[in-house]
């Protein structure tokens, strides 16, 4: 519940800046790592499509591409504590983080 609220808090945050910049919704994409049951990470998403994004999920393959941090304004990551991001995966998320989108890294 804790989770939700936090990212409920930061949505809030970043659906201002974002809708600034776009006409249409904010693109959000779950990769879920931890490959979680569904009804795990509906709530997660649902407080996402609440907030005015539009939200995209992902299992664990394929995952994150160059595609992705080109499309989506907020890209979060389900790890489950360790998302096993390899050395390609990594230098796309400092580039993402870099171009001023956000990346949330959750369990």
């Amino acid at each position: 519940m804790r989770l939700i609220i936090h990212l409920f808090l930061l949505t809030l945050s970043v659906v201002g800046t974002v809708s600034a910049q776009q006409a249409e919704l904010p693109k959000l994409l779950v990769i879920d790592y931890a490959m979680g049951y569904p009804e795990q990470n509906a709530g997660v998403m649902s407080v996402f499509t609440e907030a005015g994004f539009e939200v995209h999920y992902r299992p664990y393959y394929p995952a994150m591409t160059g595609w992705d941090v080109l499309t989506y304004d907020v890209i979060v990551l389900m790890g489950g504590g360790d998302p096993g991001m390899s050395l390609f995966e990594t230098e796309l998320a400092i580039s993402f983080v870099a171009r001023g989108k956000v990346l949330i890294l959750a369990t």
